[in-house]
């Protein structure tokens, strides 16, 4: 619930942090919508960096990712969609942002799939937060499927009457 229970990152040293969700889409599911708040305060006033690896190479960023239900935590190669990769910059805290995204053409029904929220940083600090996630499928109700086969016979009765009559 939106206010109640947000995740924040508040590291005081180089890592990388993750917050991993299983979903599973519905076998009939028409589309499928996933929508969060999010800020990211990026002290270091630079993002660089793809992948989720602190040490070595400079890396300072925040991402969001669909991955495969058999992906590991830290993974960046098995990534089936990006939905955020970056940082707002400057010294300051930034507000909570909201975004959405239709991943029904993305994500094949019956299938397992891990929603994460990850951040890396190892050139300064970095704040990440995340409230209100929803992962929300849409699938047809019973009754309007019902109503829809219902309306096909009758209107197939209807026309095999019209032809009866022409003969």
């Amino acid at each position: 619930t939106s206010g109640l229970f947000p995740a924040v990152t508040d590291e005081t040293r180089p890592g990388a942090h993750a917050l991993v969700r299983s979903f599973t889409v519905p076998a009939n599911a028409i589309s499928v919508d996933v929508s969060f708040q999010m800020f990211v305060d990026n002290y270091a006033n630079r993002a660089i960096g793809p992948t989720l690896d602190f040490r070595g190479n400079p890396n300072q960023h925040a991402r969001v990712d669909i991955l495969a239900a058999d992906a590991t935590v830290f993974d960046t190669s098995s990534v089936i969609t990006n939905l955020y990769l970056g940082s707002d910059l400057g010294n300051q805290s930034n507000p909570y942002r909201s975004y959405q995204f239709n991943l029904g053409s993305l994500l094949r029904p019956g299938q397992t799939y891990q929603l994460r929220f990850a951040d890396v940083a190892n050139q300064g600090l970095l704040h990440m937060g995340v409230d209100a996630c929803y992962i929300v499928a849409e699938v047809p109700e019973p009754a309007s499927i019902t109503m829809l086969l219902l309306g096909l016979v009758i209107f197939a009765g209807l026309h095999w009457r019209q032809i009866g009559r022409a003969h």
